[in-house]
């Protein structure tokens, strides 16, 4: 019995290994891979985990993982290597369900976008925060009477709009944890001064009268609250020091315990003013941002996700999302938990909890996260690595580490261990896998930074390393800009690349492949050159590429007839962005605007990126480098106090309020130790991202590093990788298709006919548009239509289109239909499990006393046979629910509406 798992995985222990396991384990117990969801942080690590299942899978008799799945799936390695075929077989023909965690929700969200007033096919940007969207803002402030209190807010905060305006984008990203309604209603006055500084004016008027001194009386010349909170003498328990303490008797010192006590009650008072303030003009903010969203028809990923989660909390069930998902998944698997934010575990916690709670309908259900708190960085982000402990412990979890790195040398894991054992909480050393080489550590504590890398890089090259194998971490985009043009102006014949995203189409040997297409479309001899300039490949004519094939198809063959190797990961990426081409004509007039962009990295030269942008890579030679600035302070506006997961209090950040607020003070000291340690942890990422040799080149003074108390240090000696020599022969892609079209289609070769290609694409599309009405009435045509155009005029003519709509309409009159669904509840789509095989129902009405299943046809040439299919699926049913059901044929004809009911 496989058992719900939290597994701790730290840096290079085999977290990728341990999920592919998991994931073809559950396959050996008879699960279907569509029966497995599993969520990654980044589409990188969604293609790496496909491939790593199926080259496991492919060469599983001489695979390390062998006998971990026969110990997972307690079966025998010859039980394993018997059912291997038919296990691939079903993984090549399934539809994945391995995505990142932002793919899944918008999956989710696309389903029930008309819910939500856009189209299915809504684009997703990183933000979509822009002049408009102010603009906007500020024009719906005006209409609902907002304005002026929002230019009074901005006045008292002494702040201009556009810097009141990222106030809002800060709660925004709390949006799921804050009850902006119960700050709004309040609506208290911006806090009266007077009482504070009555108190300062008694002070100072008692001290002069005491005689103390005119250097010391100009201090408490203060005139208001901003000038007081400045004061130092706010930060002792009286008057008891300095030049006050030979003037300072009881009354001045009871003033001063007064003055700390109105201080208080003004901070709170403020706080709840700008609190009021920021909730009653959010909604403005958020309509303007949902308006802005729907006129593009764009969402940012952090308004995709709270739009899902304002939806779920609408009352939208688990098994409605499975019913518009096509199926329940039994099995979730979770990479990188401890960078899950909690608006994203609020989202995920029913689907977590339904699997957890007990055994489905096809047997036992698991539920397995990975993560590592050590390598939690982005809590700038949302992310909280304390959801790992807690989804563990309120799920009981049961618990698992990995303790051994096969990732590093011997010398980099013991110098990792040794640093960070004493700095980060509950640190468990990491074990020396077995083979590991001695590599070298090298530390140096010299604010001569240049003079020492470069030293150290011409080092590594005359040894016979490749400038490829190296790689520079450093703090900020503008240090790596500074760092590459370094070692480009110091070392001769070298080349530093930066990390920037490329598109995926300005990667030589995918551009090559539009090229070759180009050819073979046109058969223009400048784009055959153009290819064999870009892939360094040869063609005479030799093959016969089809045109007519799917363009994903086509280029799968390309690219396997050409033995195109470079940049696997990116091809993949290239092959699945090509299956949303329906022919050649298409992709060849689209190509051109193809936004995705490259999931691997440039590797020629030294590789120059922030640590942040490391996460998850691993590089043989690595030098990771101290801030060449200043790191800027601390900066927002409030600290967000969290017991556990849950937001307990919002404090308006205030200079010194910590000695006069104790409540406050805790807040802030719990803030503190959370920078702290996401210094550690960045700290952590950097040093692990180490293969063989790793060299830190720190500051002595003002040393980013200065937290971890290093010291000069020359450990072990470089260890120089013998250089792999390359196949000529680069091994076939594998490429497993995505999903085509809403509705199943079924195998050529079962059915007794051929089907006209423009016949197949016409009834797609049908079912498209069926499937996303919102319900059958004329008010939801429109927007069908207009999604349904949005997918298909590449592909269908305007007038297939209009006859589409057309017939749509004509089943929303038609009575007997409405008869039909009068009253039920309509699922659309529905997935049916039936004697171990996946069905589609089109429609599936369920009334109070009988429920009738819907199956829809454009043309009764066939009935026979379609007659057969909607037979299975009412007994199917009639055995779910123990009751006789109906099933009806619905024609959806030129000129009429034909309902066949089917004995």
């Amino acid at each position: 019995m496989i058992e719900n798992l939290a597994l701790e995985a730290s840096a290079g222990s085999g977290k990728t290994f341990a999920l592919s396991v998991r994931y073809i384990a559950l396959l050996f117990l008879d699960n279907k891979p569509n029966d497995i969801l599993t969520l990654t942080f980044t589409n990188k690590a969604a293609l790496e985990m496909k491939r790593r299942i199926f080259e496991t899978l492919k060469n599983l008799e001489n695979s390390d993982e062998l006998k971990e799945i026969c110990e997972i799936s307690g079966k025998s390695k010859e039980e394993i290597l018997f059912k291997k075929p038919e296990i691939v077989r079903n993984f090549l023909k399934s539809d994945l369900r391995i995505s990142t965690i932002d793919s899944f929700f918008s999956s989710i969200l696309r389903k029930f976008s008309f819910n939500i007033g856009l189209l299915p096919d809504f684009g997703l940007e990183e933000s979509v925060v822009d002049d408009e969207l102010k603009e906007r803002f500020l024009s719906i402030c005006k209409k609902e009477g907002l304005y002026d209190s929002l230019v009074h807010f901005s006045v008292n905060q002494t702040r201009k709009l556009v810097d009141i305006f990222s106030l809002f984008l800060a709660v925004f990203e709390k949006h799921s944890e804050i009850d902006f309604k119960s700050f709004a209603t309040k609506n208290p006055p911006y806090p009266d001064t007077k009482r504070v500084l009555e108190v300062v004016f008694e002070i100072k008027d008692r001290f002069q009268k005491n005689g103390l001194g005119e250097k010391a009386l100009k201090t408490l010349d203060i005139s208001s609250v901003k000038e007081l909170l400045e004061k130092k003498f706010l930060s002792r328990d009286d008057f008891s020091y300095w030049s006050y303490k030979k003037y300072a008797d009881e009354k001045i010192n009871s003033l001063h315990v007064e003055l700390k006590k109105r201080l208080f009650e003004y901070s709170k008072a403020k706080e709840r003013y700008v609190l009021s303030q920021i909730a009653k003009q959010y909604e403005a903010f958020y309509e303007a941002l949902e308006l802005e969203s729907k006129q593009k028809s764009t969402l940012s990923f952090s308004l995709m996700t709270n739009r899902l989660f304002d939806m779920l909390r609408g009352g939208v069930t688990n098994d409605f999302i499975y019913f518009r998902l096509d199926g329940s998944f039994e099995h979730l698997l979770i990479d990188e938990f401890q960078d899950t934010s909690i608006v994203q575990y609020k989202i995920l916690e029913p689907f977590m909890n339904e699997i957890t709670s007990g055994v489905g309908t096809r047997g036992q259900r698991t539920l397995f996260l990975v993560g590592d708190t050590k390598q939690s960085i982005y809590r700038f982000r949302g992310g909280a690595k304390e959801l790992f402990s807690y989804a563990a412990q309120s799920l009981n979890l049961k618990k698992g580490v990995l303790r051994v790195n096969y990732r590093s040398s011997s010398c980099v894991v013991d110098f990792i261990n040794d640093t960070f054992e004493k700095k980060i909480r509950d640190y468990k050393r990491q074990e020396i896998k077995k083979d590991a080489p001695q590599g070298s550590v090298k530390v140096f504590i010299d604010d001569d930074i240049g003079k020492n890398l470069i030293k150290e890089i011409e080092n590594l090259l005359n040894l016979g390393i490749s400038q490829n194998d190296i790689a520079l971490l450093c703090h900020t985009n503008q240090e790596a800009l500074i760092l590459k043009e370094l070692i480009e102006d110091e070392i001769s014949e070298v080349k530093a690349s930066l990390e920037a995203k490329r598109k995926l189409i300005e990667i030589p040997v995918i551009d090559g492949i539009i090229e070759f297409l180009l050819y073979l479309y046109f058969k223009d001899e400048l784009y055959l050159e153009n290819f064999k300039t870009l892939c360094k490949r040869e063609y005479k004519g030799e093959s016969v590429f089809d045109l007519n094939s799917r363009v994903d198809e086509l280029v799968v063959q390309i690219i396997n007839f050409f033995s195109l190797a470079d940049s696997k990961d990116d091809l993949l990426y290239f092959v699945e962005v090509c299956s949303n081409f329906r022919d050649i004509e298409e992709f060849l007039f689209s190509c051109g605007d193809i936004s995705a962009s490259s999931v691997s990295q440039d590797s020629e030269g030294i590789r120059v990126l922030t640590i942040h942008k490391s996460k998850g890579l691993e590089f043989s030679n690595l030098f990771v480098i101290d801030r060449l600035k200043r790191a800027r302070s601390g900066g927002g506006t409030f600290i967000f106090d969290y017991d556990d997961i849950s937001l307990r209090h919002i404090y308006l950040k205030t200079k010194n309020r910590e000695f006069f607020d104790k409540e406050y003070r805790e807040a802030k000291e719990k803030e503190s130790q959370k920078e702290s340690e996401d210094v550690l942890n960045t700290q952590y990422v950097a040093f692990t991202r180490a293969r063989d040799n790793l060299f830190i080149l720190a500051k002595e003074k003002s040393s980013a590093f200065s937290n971890l108390d290093l010291s000069e240090l020359q450990k072990g000696s470089i260890y120089v990788k013998k250089q792999e020599s390359k196949s000529p022969k680069a091994e076939d892609i594998c490429y497993i298709p995505q999903k085509y079209g809403t509705q199943e289609v079924e195998k050529v070769e079962k059915e007794s006919f051929e089907e006209n290609f423009l016949a197949i694409e016409f009834g797609l599309a049908l079912h498209y548009m069926l499937e996303i009405m919102g319900g059958f009435e004329p008010r939801f045509i429109d927007n069908a239509y207009e999604s349904l155009k949005n997918r298909y005029k590449n592909i269908l003519d305007v007038s297939h289109l209009e006859d589409i709509k057309k017939r749509v309409l004509r089943l929303v009159e038609n009575i007997e239909f409405q008869e039909l669904i009068k009253d039920a509840k309509l699922s659309f789509e529905q997935p049916l499990y039936y004697k171990d095989e996946r069905k589609q129902l089109d429609l599936l009405i369920e009334k109070k006393s009988k429920v009738i299943v819907v199956d829809y046809k454009s043309s009764e040439v066939l009935q026979a046979l379609h007659v057969k299919q909607v037979s299975l699926y009412k007994r199917a049913l009639e055995e779910i629910y123990g009751f006789e059901c109906e099933a009806y044929l619905c024609y959806l004809k030129k000129d009429d509406i034909n309902l066949v009911k089917v004995r």
